[in-house]
């Protein structure tokens, strides 16, 4: 069975429509796939580039926690559930905005007080075994590596946050989104069996379990307060002008002498 991967596009395309993305930015997408390229253009984006860690199948190779970019190199800068596949997810997230001119966006799990439940009662688990697992033991976890990945959960103030503090020059602001989607196939639930869902999936049977969580899916993400609980977050970090108090008469920003002219108060 294949993923169903309409709610990400819808996702995306509102997040797009929101911050009237233009359909001819250029894009970088980090750690890609063609299922990355595919969302892309899907929502209407067509000059894309992608990467991936050393290379890998074949995509541009870059590191996402120290890329070998100039500051705003692309428009958009976009990472499907790779940051949690970082040895420090804030850092790759603070690459990908510095890297970005417009917004970096990413799709992450959501850090909520539904999704610490579920975890804490083996609904969900904290490492990512399976990725390894379906990888012959070999990558698939930590930097794509043997080690399965510990699954770091975002929300918006984590994301703003992480941000300000890696371009602290810069003002800041985030449109990010909480919603539920069960990204998952049958393949993907016999190796879940570290967790509760492959014992429901075992007893129900996998197509049928599938079928449900679809249509779970669906009425989670019509009442907004328990959409806000969902699994999945996209953080969308929005680049705005510099800080009134960065002074660059010296090629490259630092404080101005008299910040207080500038009509924001600083503290020291």
């Amino acid at each position: 069975m294949d993923r169903d991967n309409r709610t990400i596009v819808k996702n995306l395309a509102i997040a797009a429509k929101r911050l009237e993305l233009d359909h001819d930015s250029t894009v970088l997408a980090v750690g890609a796939s063609e299922l990355d390229v595919e969302l892309l253009r899907a929502i209407g984006f067509s000059k894309i580039v992608t990467s991936n860690l050393d290379g890998f199948q074949g995509h541009q190779p870059l590191d996402l926690e120290e890329l070998a970019l100039a500051d705003e190199s692309y428009d958009i800068v976009f990472a499907h559930a790779v940051l949690h596949h970082c040895r420090s997810p804030h850092k790759a997230a603070g690459e990908m905005a510095r890297v970005c001119r417009r917004c970096a966006i990413f799709i992450e799990p959501n850090e909520s007080t539904l999704m610490r439940i579920l975890t804490l009662f083996r609904f969900s688990f904290p490492y990512e075994i399976g990725a390894v697992s379906t990888n012959n033991y070999v990558r698939g976890g930590m930097r794509n590596g043997p080690i399965p990945n510990f699954i770091y959960r975002w929300n918006p103030n984590e994301l703003l946050k992480t941000i300000s503090t890696y371009v602290p020059e810069r003002v800041w602001s985030q449109e990010s989104r909480s919603y539920w989607d069960f990204f998952i196939t049958e393949i993907d639930l016999k190796w879940r069996k570290q967790t509760r869902l492959g014992g429901i999936s075992d007893f129900i049977g996998p197509s049928r379990f599938i079928y449900l969580l679809q249509l779970l899916q669906k009425l989670m993400n019509t009442v907004p307060i328990i959409r806000s609980q969902g699994n999945k977050f996209m953080g969308v970090a929005v680049k705005g002008r510099h800080h009134p108090w960065i002074d660059f008469s010296h090629g490259e920003p630092r404080l101005a002498k008299k910040p207080e002219l500038y009509g924001e108060p600083i503290y020291f």
